[in-house]
């Protein structure tokens, strides 16, 4: 699930503002995920955060939360995280990650559970460096215009996002949408570099694709993901819009 809120941040970052957006994430017709995210933007400054939980009969048989907020500077040449944290809980047991950004793209990370405690390799300090976090690396992809490649670390994998613009397409149709028409579409290609875990192809966590179609939800706001399907070895999901906010900051 991790991928899921890597992808879901609205871009509000063009004055002092702030907007959330809610999402429905969908297996077919089940919806097993509710998704929030937030970000706000003032002097030169960002701070965007996302709150994701299972819903419905999936939290009963999979209980499972996560939370994540990265600040950031907007400079010239894009977005640069100074500091992010996640945490979140599944089956009882709690996941952090905390990192932080120094000059030059240094990046020191901590974990918990360890990499050696979570069947995984951890990822080597070198590859970490000169990376953005996921909610950043979002951010990113929406100002390129989805074009280029963007290197992303978490805290625990190490993967790049291969971007590819597709131009003008129709919204899949889905129930509850808060936009209708067309969007720019978006493919990232997720190339896995290190980090994930190595308990064999059924518990494969690497996505394989996202296709995100990109839009102005309503007259006047930025645009934000507002229908996206990620694949996997373990079938699609449909991460479908359903509500925005947004308000100039105080």
């Amino acid at each position: 699930m991790w991928a899921v809120t890597a992808v879901l941040v609205a871009s509000s970052a063009g004055a002092q503002s702030a907007m959330t957006t809610e999402y429905d994430v969908r297996y077919g017709p089940l919806t097993v995920l509710s998704l929030r995210a937030t970000t706000e933007s003032a002097e030169g400054r960002y701070r965007t955060t996302t709150d994701a939980h299972t819903v419905g009969v999936v939290a009963m048989m999979f209980p499972w939360h996560a939370s994540a907020t990265t600040e950031g500077r907007i400079e010239a040449n894009g977005f640069r995280p100074v500091a992010h944290r996640s945490s979140g809980e599944y089956r009882g047991q709690r996941r952090s990650v905390v990192i932080d950004y120094g000059v030059g793209g240094a990046v020191v990370a901590a974990v918990e559970p360890p990499a050696d405690d979570d069947y995984r390799e951890a990822v080597p300090i070198a590859a970490q460096q000169e990376t953005v976090d996921p909610l950043t690396a979002t951010l990113s992809t929406l100002a390129s215009q989805c074009r280029g490649t963007v290197r992303v670390f978490d805290g625990r994998r190490r993967y790049d996002m291969d971007l590819t613009d597709l131009g003008e397409a129709d919204v899949p149709r889905s129930r509850g949408a808060a936009y209708a028409g067309s969007a720019r579409h978006c493919r990232t290609e997720m190339r896995p570099i290190a980090g994930f875990w190595r308990t064999g192809p059924q518990h494969d966590e690497r996505p394989s694709r996202l296709d995100s179609w990109i839009a102005s939800p309503r007259p006047g706001l930025p645009p934000v993901p507002v229908y996206i399907e990620l694949s996997s070895q373990r079938g699609t999901l449909s991460i479908v819009l359903t509500t925005v906010t947004a308000a100039p900051m105080r």
